[in-house]
């Protein structure tokens, strides 16, 4: 019964993420305002964080800050135009393993229909599985590598279809959030050129029955519905059936409800959206928590839970509707999905020939076992491995 709740806060949560006054403004209207001109943003500069404290859950403690930051074009259709980075700083001791400290960072572009990714910075110390895996992680870094749908006709007619039912969801998506007042505002304030509105969870409209089967559960079967169109009818009802409540959920729905706004209460859950006076969009959104898990576990039977999580996450817009300038990288290779290490998949290993098959590697890009031991130790290659097994190294 909690899964599917838990399934529908997760939609819920992501709904909320694309999103005493001197003006005579209703908090509950201009609410509703902005989060329908969240559909009218096609570009944008975008910046959001999250910091973790963590307090002696199951014996570990320290902080965790993950950034994802970027700019895209397009964001509404498929596929957008993105450039983005995923940061993580990591400072956390746990009895068993020990320290894990560092830090990481990933870049990628989506532009002409081609993906690219690139590993910025990998540096993150700990385990000694961690400091065997770091030297083979960052032998491909400071590449570029780009993965391309075109000459794929299967998957080039799926994303001309998937354009198109990229319109749609978005239609479903915004009629879901305009028709219904998900979120209420409790208290308007100003700042300078923006509005302030600390807001909340309507618990009363989101566990009625109504809602859930004619409003959120039915948008999200038709914008699932939309997305898959290659399997076939068993498999497509399958996957619409995970999306049904059944009669137990429905008739604990007020239960549920209780619940849920008790948790809130407990986690001192705070969400305030920021929006401009002059757009009406809102461009910025903070969301807080502190989590005691030993309280939250009384309501899901687990008694051995401990610690506490503190949490804040801050999404930032900026540039809304303006260009954003996003090319393709300089220099890149070709990323081919049929091949592991150089070896393609589907292929009989007596019947590899890497040097004949592959033209793009060569001698100097081939590493032996020894040559693996040498640099990652045993522990790494537990795997039995031919002698002359080759693999592959890439270019720097």
């Amino acid at each position: 019964m909690f899964k599917k709740i838990t399934l529908l806060f997760s939609a819920f949560a992501g709904m909320i993420v694309l999103g005493g006054c001197g003006e005579n403004v209703d908090p509950q209207k201009l609410l509703r305002e902005a989060l329908g001109n969240s559909f009218t943003i096609e570009s944008a500069k975008f910046d959001s964080t999250l910091d973790v404290q963590i307090e002696n859950v199951e014996e570990a403690n320290g902080n965790i800050n993950l950034v994802f930051a970027g700019k895209g074009e397009n964001i509404l259709e498929f596929p957008p135009i993105l450039e983005y980075s995923l940061g993580a700083n990591f400072d956390l001791e746990n009895a068993e393993i020990g320290v894990i400290a560092g830090e990481f960072e990933l870049g990628f572009k989506i532009v002409e229909e081609a993906f690219f990714g690139i590993i910025e910075k990998f540096d993150l110390s700990g385990s000694p599985e961690l400091e065997a895996a770091k030297p083979f992680i960052q032998m491909y870094s400071d590449n570029w590598y780009r993965f391309s749908l075109s000459g794929i006709p299967e998957m080039e007619e799926q994303m001309e279809q998937q354009k198109e039912t990229q319109k749609e969801i978005v239609a479903i998506y915004k009629k879901l959030l305009t028709k219904n007042d998900i979120l209420l505002a409790k208290n308007l304030n100003e700042n300078g050129e923006n509005f302030i509105l600390e807001v909340e969870p309507n618990f009363d409209l989101i566990f009625s029955r109504d809602f859930l089967e004619n409003d959120l559960i039915g948008a999200t079967k038709i914008a699932i519905e939309n997305s898959i169109t290659d399997i076939d009818e068993t498999e497509r009802a399958k996957i619409l059936a995970e999306f049904e409540l059944d009669d137990e959920t429905l008739d604990n729905l007020p239960e549920i409800r209780e619940t849920a706004e008790q948790i809130w209460t407990l986690g001192n859950f705070k969400l305030e959206i920021q929006i401009d006076k002059n757009d009406r969009i809102a461009h910025s959104t903070t969301m807080s928590g502190e989590i005691d898990l030993a309280e939250f576990g009384k309501f899901f039977d687990d008694e051995d839970a401990t610690g506490k999580i503190i949490f804040e996450i801050t999404s930032t817009l900026s540039e809304i509707n303006q260009p954003q300038n996003i090319v393709p990288p300089e220099e890149y290779i070709d990323f081919d999905p049929t091949m592991i290490f150089g070896m393609p998949m589907d292929a009989p290993m007596d019947e590899i020939n890497l040097e004949d098959d592959l033209d793009y590697f060569d001698e100097e890009m081939i590493m032996n076992p020894d040559e693996l031991e040498a640099m990652f130790g045993e522990n790494l290659l537990e795997m039995e491995l031919p002698e002359d097994a080759p693999i592959a190294r890439p270019r720097n």
